[in-house]
């Protein structure tokens, strides 16, 4: 066997070499993420389903705001909102007509809070029994 073929031959060999090395390689990176790609759906539905509410908050008297909060552990996607009555001030603005509101949101993470301005609580408690809300303003979230 002369020198060119003993070359040809290795050269061979080697990339025959080199090539299952990389499917190896590749193999056991595939096999990776799809255990942590198990992991995570576990750890998703071990959280529970998420729960989230809207309601006032009393943190700033006498300034009142309205706000949505995930209690849970999980994290909540498309959410959408829906009002018995719209959430209106006492200056005539809807805060229910607010884009995350109106159109929903993408993504609350766990324990996450989303806040807004509702009004003064001085002027809006006449405004809300001037249209007989005293029982409350009822939310759907799905």
């Amino acid at each position: 066997m002369d020198i060119v073929t003993l070359a040809q031959v290795i050269t061979s060999v080697t990339n025959l070499l080199f090539v299952i090395v990389l499917a190896v390689g590749y193999y056991f990176t595939w096999r990776v993420s799809q255990t942590t790609l198990e992991e995570m759906r576990a750890q998703r539905t071990a959280m529970g389903r998420p729960l989230v509410i809207v309601q006032e908050d009393y943190e700033s008297l006498p300034e009142l705001d309205v706000a949505i909060r995930n209690v849970s552990e999980g994290a909540a996607r498309d959410i959408e909102f829906e009002f018995s009555v719209p959430i209106e001030s006492s200056n005539g603005f809807v805060v229910s007509d607010l884009p995350y509101f109106k159109y929903g949101l993408d993504f609350l993470p766990p324990n996450g809070e989303i806040t807004c301005y509702w009004d003064e609580l001085d002027s809006l408690l006449p405004f809300l029994e001037a249209k007989d809300l005293r029982n409350g303003i009822h939310v759907t979230v799905r």
